[in-house]
């Protein structure tokens, strides 16, 4: 599985517990095209692939937001 994401931090923290954070803490973790294609492939590599995988904690960088949504200056 690949762990070196622009956007997301991604690290195994117990034998079948996968950490994900979102990693644009500067915007509130507003999510752009870059993190929407890294999470689709991350999430699309787990479905066909669980590599021992039984959850998945999905949270955010910093302590201000988990995501404020979408980045509208990239829209």
């Amino acid at each position: 599985m690949r762990t070196d994401f622009e956007t997301l931090l991604v690290e195994q923290i117990d034998d079948h517990v996968l950490l994900v954070m979102l990693n644009r803490r500067e915007v509130r973790n507003t999510t752009n095209t870059k993190m929407g294609e890294e999470r689709l492939e991350l999430f699309s590599g787990l479905y066909v692939d669980q590599e021992d995988i039984r959850c998945v904690v999905l949270t955010g960088s910093g302590d201000k937001a988990f995501s404020a949504g979408g980045d509208l200056k990239e829209r």
